[in-house]
Formats: structure tokens, C-alpha cells, sequence
């Protein structure tokens, strides 16, 4: 499983993981507001 920080949350990051076929959690800071908002619907 790979947890990267905020930082490494990156679109080309999360596709190298995926194709690996890892799991991953990516942190989502408030400040991508579309995206965050979603989320934070879905967990609802």
C-alpha cells in the first residue's frame, strides 16, 4: 500500500501506482475544492 503525502498527490503518481497494481490513499487538502467536496460527499 502506498500513502503518500499531499504533496506527492499528483495525477502522474497516482497513474504509476494504479498501473503497478498497488493500493493506495492519497491525502486531499480542502484547498482542491471540486474534489475535496466530492469526497467528502461520497464518505457521507
Amino acid at each position: 500500500m502506498v500513502t503518500p503525502d499531499a504533496l506527492s498527490s499528483q495525477k502522474v503518481i497516482a497513474h504509476r501506482v494504479r498501473d503497478a497494481g498497488a493500493d493506495y490513499v492519497f491525502a486531499l487538502k480542502s484547498n482542491r475544492k471540486a474534489l475535496y467536496t466530492e469526497a467528502k460527499t461520497m464518505s457521507e
